[in-house]
């Protein structure tokens, strides 16, 4: 059963019921007013004629004694009344009954030594016949009004529901592969800011689509280029054509392409790892992390600068992630063409806790830790930095194939910085070179750690 039906059935039987018996009670109310006063009026009646016959019973009896019952029965007839003698049925209480439509009031009077029974009546059924009059023109106006409030309430309904359906087609647009649609907006209330919460929801679907489109385009094309140089090169090596000098090109060549896939391999298999891996989170110093990322060179490059600061500092986090971070950054120095690549450290202290500080042991990380990586290469144009931690762009596509760049590393140190609740940024300028700084939360190690 679809929703506005689901509402607009209870809704209506609850108001058909309501009317009904709030119709009802009004009827008979009505009705029982109309009824009582008929019975108060038998009674005042009733109550009359006794009195009459009363009184013209004494007066009679001091004339003619034997005449009495005749004379008796005419002047209740008169009074629109009956009498009868009792004889010797006893005692007999009064009432006032209903006999069909009749309503019979009945009262015994004893005159003299005779008893009787005095009978008033009142033929209700012109009372009877204007409450059924009554009943025929409300159900007249009760169907009536259930049809009006009917298509009130169809009206409320379909404005409430009507905004739902639109959903349900755009959601099934959307799992058919229609990412264009959107809601409607047609209002301020909760409806419209589910409306809003969907298109939202669309658009972050759409972006994340377009995002794994261009990232496996891109993928392609990196798998595509190594593996076209390698057939093309295989090919020549098998034609038997080459000289020594040419072949020697060809295997390097294939050896350096071969290089680039394993890399782009194992680049692919750490973005999965870090996406997908729960980690665990524990406190290290920055000290560490430093001869960590150092230690991920065969050799250490000789342009490259320490500045650490004195005072060692704690971060939370990943050891393995962080690692990877900062050898990344360092490696995309070197790659930049540059003379020196500093490797620096520093700290500085909040003025109280801020609200998204970690805490481990009881110890608040409200300070910010800032490391930076900076060198003296050719730099990066604004508009380039606006992609270069994007997957698979690379600024120098000629260099980053010479030193065997996947164009992954910049957007896994992105993705660890998120990870950490960190933020990773660049600053460059072409002819002045790059400084990438990433900022965590963490505070200084205590003397007596």
């Amino acid at each position: 059963m679809k929703l506005r039906y689901r509402f607009l059935f209870p809704a209506l039987i609850a108001v058909a019921c309501a009317m009904a018996a709030f119709g009802s009670a009004v009827l008979g109310a009505s009705f029982a007013a109309r009824f009582g006063g008929e019975r108060d009026k038998l009674g005042r009646e009733l109550r009359a004629t006794a009195n009459v016959l009363e009184s013209s019973y004494a007066n009679y009896a001091l004339q003619n004694m034997d005449a009495g019952d005749e004379q008796l029965r005419e002047i209740a007839c008169r009074q629109g009344a009956m009498i009868a003698e009792l004889g010797g049925e006893g005692e007999r209480s009064g009432a006032i009954r209903l006999s069909g439509r009749v309503l019979r009031a009945e009262t015994p009077l004893r005159l003299g030594e005779h008893r009787y029974l005095l009978t008033v009546e009142s033929d209700l059924s012109e009372l009877y016949e204007e409450r059924a009059a009554l009943i025929t023109l409300y159900r007249a106006a009760y169907a009536a009004a259930i049809l009006f409030v009917a298509g009130i309430m169809a009206a409320i309904a379909r404005s409430v529901t009507k905004p739902l359906s639109e959903l349900v087609e755009v959601s099934a647009a959307l799992a058919e592969g229609n990412l264009t649609r959107r809601a409607p907006i047609l209002s301020d209330d909760e409806i419209g800011g589910l409306a809003r919460s969907f298109n939202r929801m669309s658009d972050e679907l759409t972006d994340q689509l377009a995002r794994r489109t261009r990232f496996i385009n891109d993928l392609t094309h990196e798998m595509k280029t190594p593996l076209s140089a390698m057939i093309g090169h295989a090919e020549r090596i098998r034609s038997g054509r080459l000289g020594e000098e040419d072949m020697l090109i060809a295997a390097q060549t294939i050896l350096r392409e071969g290089k680039r896939l394993d890399a782009l391999a194992r680049a692919l298999t750490e973005w999965i790892l870090f996406k997908n891996e729960a980690l665990s989170m524990h406190e290290m110093s920055v000290h560490m992390l430093f001869r960590d990322a150092l230690g991920a060179f065969v050799e250490s490059p000789q342009n490259l600068r320490i500045a650490e600061s004195s005072q060692d500092v704690l971060v939370y986090g990943n050891r393995a992630l962080l690692t990877a971070l900062l050898t990344n950054l360092i490696q995309n120095a070197l790659n930049a063409g540059a003379a020196e690549v500093t490797l620096a450290s520093g700290i500085e202290c909040a003025e109280s806790p801020a609200p998204s500080g970690r805490s481990e042991n009881g110890r608040s990380f409200a300070a910010t830790v800032r490391i930076t990586v900076a060198d003296d290469g050719c730099g990066i144009s604004k508009a380039e930095l606006q992609r270069v931690m994007e997957p698979f762009y690379r600024v120098d596509k000629a260099r980053s194939r010479e030193v065997g760049g996947v164009g992954l590393g910049l957007a896994l140190c992105r993705e660890i910085a998120q990870i950490h609740g960190a933020t990773l940024r660049l600053e460059s300028a072409p002819g002045a070179g790059t400084k990438a700084i990433f900022e965590i939360r963490g505070r200084e190690v205590e003397e007596d750690a």
